[in-house]
């Protein structure tokens, strides 16, 4: 094998400019195809861990509620953040995060923006580069609803620093609102596809404007440290957001007791009947055991006042018809009070208590019939299936808060296909190139095998057998491919170096998808640069088998008496 790998290196010195020829076809088809497969992995890190991080997180947890007014809104905030975090691992940070695109009028000029909620942190200020303008406006609570808005949108509404610009958007209870917004900082819309749609402002102001409480967001979304452990970490996630009972703790008189709401389907119905004797009300009137009305002097048809502490601290007070009174054949509902669903999700979820344990009644019979924190809504595929998600929740008449949880690759799977698809074109670009280096390869080979005619009979005659031959051909083959792949990686290499060296200063939205902090970005995986030479070596070896078989088949005496 020694020898035979030095006669290759040795013939292919000889035949120095029609192998370096062919040595840099080779190397040029292995730099295209590893700076377009670095280009469309730049691509898509830039999509999923810079433009779709941003816009969706990793993954965003958000309740749809349907009561009267139609919207996105998480009433316990501190309660599914603590889910989130006693759940997953390995997170970055959990934001809070608003999806608006409102009309927004400057000086003669009107534009949808994405308007942007971020926290005014050392991290977010070292992603911008400001033109104009300053962070520390930003940050002064004296200016109210500052925002840095990037440079292709101020020129499109022809505004610099310290003017102000006009946004009308629904608040969370279906009122329009209009609010004015002060420009403390243009940002450069260069640096990545993120900064050239975005207006950023604080959002503490977003939610004043919006209309949340503070412990209320429109949905939480989760950045994890690394975005491969996306999938599995939503898996285990989507356990822990399984609901309690929705329940209210009642305070005064009524300590120790809880409000509960249940069910009004007829099978639910069916099932209280029978565990609390007793028919069941469906208008404004509770049911309360029998024990707890004889202790206190209550009877139906007597209105009683049930009391709790809501999330602002303030005290909450309803009144109630008694509907009738149970014997408690479950006696894990010895401390509650039913009303049904309606009525119980209309004060529920408009002022939601300060503190509740919902898994109580775990074990209860009657568990089933109970009405739930929220509906945990079935995980979707794609964006398509969140889509058609929401349109059969606002159609359904039925009142609730639905929890949806998504990931970056539901959310964003339509604009993923597109990566995935615009790779595969570019490899199969790149697939096409090296057939036709290999077609040139394999003409060259055969020209090589007839003017060495003469030498594979002297060779034979000599000694050397078939398969020597054979192995020769090939050998020196590999060879060529080989050092042709390494000259390849390199010039790939420094091509890339010298292109992310340029700092881009550009207003292309189309264009900005390829840059990160206005440098184009690229990716290079060394196990695809090595699976890379794996597949050029292979196709060398088929290219080289059946002329390097042809030469070994050649007789001593029919070789010698050649000539050309």
């Amino acid at each position: 094998m020694r020898i035979t790998l030095l006669l290759g290196l040795r013939n292919l010195l000889r035949q120095k400019r029609r192998n370096f020829l062919l040595a840099l076809i080779i190397a040029f088809g292995m730099s295209v195809l590893i700076m377009s497969g670095s280009t469309g992995d730049g691509m898509t890190d830039i999509m999923l861990n810079n433009m779709l991080v941003n816009w969706v997180g990793h993954i965003q947890v958000t309740i749809f509620e349907k009561m009267d007014k139609n919207g996105n809104i998480i009433r316990d905030r501190d309660k599914i953040m603590g889910i989130l975090r006693g759940s997953l691992r390995d997170v970055k940070t959990i934001k809070e995060s608003f999806d608006l695109w409102p009309r927004v009028i400057g000086n003669g000029r009107a534009a949808d923006i994405y308007l942007a909620s971020v926290d005014p942190t050392k991290e977010f200020f070292g992603t911008l580069r400001l033109e104009s303008g300053n962070s520390a406006d930003f940050t002064n609570s004296s200016i109210e609803n500052a925002v840095i808005m990037s440079r292709t949108y101020a020129k499109r509404l022809r505004v610099r620093v310290n003017d102000y610009v006009s946004v009308s958007l629904k608040t969370i209870n279906g009122q329009v609102q209009t609010a004015k917004l002060r420009i403390t900082g243009i940002n450069s819309s260069s640096g990545t596809i993120w900064n050239t749609y975005s207006v950023y402002i604080k959002t503490a102001d977003l939610k004043r404007i919006m209309g949340y409480g503070e412990n209320e967001t429109s949905s939480l979304r989760v950045i994890l440290k690394d975005i491969e452990t996306t999938r599995d970490q939503a898996k285990i996630l989507y356990k822990a957001l399984e609901p309690g009972t929705a329940c209210i703790p009642l305070g005064g008189p009524w300590a120790n007791f809880s409000l509960l709401g249940f069910s009004t389907n007829d099978a639910d119905i069916k099932l209280l009947k029978g565990l609390l004797n007793v028919s069941m009300p469906l208008t404004n009137r509770i049911l309360i055991g029998a024990k707890a009305a004889a202790a206190r002097n209550l009877s139906p048809g007597m209105i009683i006042e049930l009391s709790y502490t809501g999330q602002d601290k303030a005290r909450k007070t309803c009144h109630f018809v008694i509907g009738g009174l149970f014997s408690n054949l479950d006696r894990t509902l010895d401390n509650a009070i039913l009303l049904n669903e309606n009525d119980f999700k209309e004060i529920y979820y408009k002022n939601i208590p300060d503190s509740s344990s919902s898994h109580l009644w775990d074990n209860s019979p009657a568990l089933r019939a109970l009405v739930k924190e929220w509906v945990l809504m079935p995980r979707a595929r794609t964006s398509d299936e969140i889509e058609n998600q929401y349109d059969s929740l606002i159609k359904d008449a039925k009142k609730d808060a639905y929890l949806v949880m998504t990931t970056v690759y539901e959310d964003n799977y339509g604009i993923l296909q597109w990566a995935s698809i615009a790779q595969m074109i570019s490899l199969a670009a790149v697939v096409i190139l090296f057939i036709i280096t290999q077609v040139g390869v394999l003409n060259t080979l055969r020209m090589s095998v007839r003017e060495r005619t003469r030498e594979i009979g002297t060779m034979r005659s000599i000694g050397m057998q078939k398969n020597e031959i054979r192995d020769l051909f090939i050998g020196e083959t590999l060879l060529l491919t080989f050092f042709a792949s390494i000259l390849g990686i390199c010039l790939a290499y420094a091509a890339m170096a010298l292109i992310s060296s340029f700092y881009i200063d550009t207003t292309s939205e189309a264009f900005s998808i390829f840059l990160l902090n206005s440098r184009v970005h690229f990716i290079t995986s060394p196990l695809k640069v090595l699976l890379y030479i794996v597949i050029l070596q292979v196709i060398a070896f088929i290219s080289a088998y059946f002329p390097a078989r042809k030469a070994a088949a050649l007789s001593p005496s029919a070789a010698l008496r050649h000539y050309e």
